[in-house]
């Protein structure tokens, strides 16, 4: 566009006030006011007039800019910065195929960080800047005096838990088995015995048959875990069953 951007207009009027001149290296030196229409550039330390043809070629006098805008890594002032040496590491990455922006076969850019391999140290400065930021700082807790303690109220137990802690503990009881043995049929008795793997175990009985009145008996199993019962009938064709805490656990046809 070729109007010059305000950070340059910024950085001249800074310069145009300012009361230290650099010292001997330069074509334009001086601690007078200069000359009205005198052109001064200003460098670190080096003052140039850029207006002079001699001084046209001059590192500090190369345009900041392009004409596309993007910074000009040839002009002195931008060889140091973070942009001109991030662009100089790519262009070494890629190879040689691609045309390096400063030549560093030229004489006036042999100082250059993208010459020397050197980092600037604007460069290093942004990149500490940069890991400061992204570094967590850590967060340290002091211990709260005084603090109440939370009191640890006993657990409220429900009534499903409580059944489902009294199955758990059936299911580790010893399961109940037995047979159920034909000793005896007549026409007037009938005589089975009972034996089962625990003792002293209340044990029902129960004769059924199509047709015929269902026989019922209940009784306490002995120490040994044998019983014999007696009917006074003849149960043939009858199904008997023994049952414990409501489960059979045999069952016979006779």
């Amino acid at each position: 566009t070729g109007i010059k951007p305000t950070a340059v207009i910024e950085y001249e009027k800074s310069q145009e006030n300012a009361s230290k001149l650099p010292s001997s290296n330069t074509n334009f030196v001086t601690k007078e006011a200069a000359p009205a229409g005198t052109t001064i550039t200003y460098s670190g330390d080096i003052a140039i007039n850029c207006a002079l043809p001699e001084n046209i070629d001059n590192n500090i006098c190369l345009p900041m800019t392009y004409p596309d805008g993007t910074i000009n890594c040839q002009q002195a002032d931008n060889a140091i910065t973070t942009t001109c040496w991030e662009r100089s590491q790519a262009e070494k990455k890629a190879g040689d195929w691609v045309v390096p922006e400063v030549d560093c076969s030229l004489e006036r850019f042999k100082d250059y960080p993208a010459c020397t391999g050197v980092k600037p140290q604007a460069v290093i400065e942004y990149e500490n800047s940069q890991m400061a930021a992204t570094t967590p700082i850590p967060v340290i807790e002091s211990p709260q005096k005084n603090e109440p303690k939370s009191e640890v109220k006993p657990q409220e137990t429900k009534p499903e838990e409580v059944k489902e802690v009294i199955a758990e503990a059936k299911k580790e009881e010893v399961s109940v088995s037995g047979s159920l043995t034909l000793k005896s049929l007549s026409a007037k008795s009938t005589v089975i015995s009972v034996d089962l793997n625990k003792s002293e175990v209340l044990v029902r009985v129960i004769a059924t048959k199509k047709g015929a009145a269902t026989i019922d008996r209940q009784f306490t199993m002995g120490e040994d875990g044998d019983r014999t019962i007696k009917f006074s009938r003849n149960l043939k064709g009858y199904t008997i069953k023994i049952l414990v805490d409501g489960e059979v656990i045999n069952r016979k046809k006779l």
